[in-house]
């Protein structure tokens, strides 16, 4: 019960502290769902492979990177009202640059699975220093609670 507490504090935290880097997060919910996800791991599940930082910090860089690298793209040369106007497009587009994300995850030994939704939440999302700025913050800051807290957690499955 307590380290779900801690959980929700910490994730209360990191979202107030987030909130002077990027206005207006409910316009970013899956990115958000991804920080959530992020946060459940690092604290039900503290002593697991996911939970360690070089997942949860290599998981979330290497969706981050390869979102922004699928949205340029899109921005340079794709046709945007073909993404947004088509059933299929966007839909194809996003499991694309979600698998790729899923798959360097999985070569870089830096599997995290919430940062699927991070890779999702960027494809979604115009490219933004504000975007990215709450990403790095939020994975950031909940790694330094978990880290400093974590000889006193264990896991809770």
């Amino acid at each position: 019960m307590g380290q779900v507490g801690l959980a929700s504090v910490s994730l209360f935290i990191v979202l107030v502290a987030s909130n002077f880097v990027s206005s207006a997060l409910e316009s970013k919910a899956v990115i958000v769902a991804a920080i959530a996800s992020t946060t459940f791991v690092l604290f039900i599940m503290p002593h697991s492979d996911t939970a360690h930082p070089r997942h949860v910090a290599g998981g979330h860089l290497v969706a981050l990177a390869i979102g922004v690298l699928f949205v340029l793209f899109a921005d340079s040369f794709l046709n945007i009202q073909i993404l947004e106007a088509s059933r299929f497009a966007f839909p194809a587009f996003a499991a694309a640059g979600v698998g790729l994300s899923m798959l360097i995850m999985a070569a870089t030994d830096t599997e995290h699975p919430p940062a699927a939704g991070t890779a999702l939440g960027t494809l979604s999302n115009p490219v933004s220093l504000e975007l990215t700025l709450f990403i790095l913050v939020s994975v950031v800051l909940l790694l330094s609670i978990q880290m400093k807290l974590r000889k006193y957690l264990f896991n809770l499955y």
